[in-house]
C-alpha cells in the first residue's frame, strides 16, 4: 500500500500528539536532541542558498546576460 506525501505527514502529526500527551512532561530529558537537530538545520540553509544562487548564475553561461533575465 502505497501513502502520499500529505497522508504520511498526518500520520506522523496524529502520532506525535499521541505520543506527546502519553509521555508529557518527562520528555524534557532529551530536550537537547531536538535543539541540535534545530541549529544543525538553521546552519545549512544559509550555504544552501547560497550555493543555489551561485549555480543559477554559473549556468547562466554569458556573464552579460545577468543582467537581463529574460521570463520566457
Amino acid at each position: 500500500m502505497k501513502l502520499s506525501l500529505a497522508t504520511k505527514t498526518l500520520i506522523g502529526m496524529i502520532l506525535g500528539a499521541i505520543i506527546g500527551f502519553f509521555v508529557g512532561p518527562k520528555i524534557e530529558a532529551i530536550n537537547f536532541v531536538g535543539t541540535i537537530f534545530l541549529r544543525a538545520l538553521q546552519m545549512a540553509v544559509v550555504p544552501l542558498i547560497f550555493f543555489s544562487v551561485v549555480t543559477a548564475i554559473i549556468s547562466m553561461g554569458d556573464i552579460k546576460r545577468l543582467g537581463v533575465i529574460e521570463i520566457s
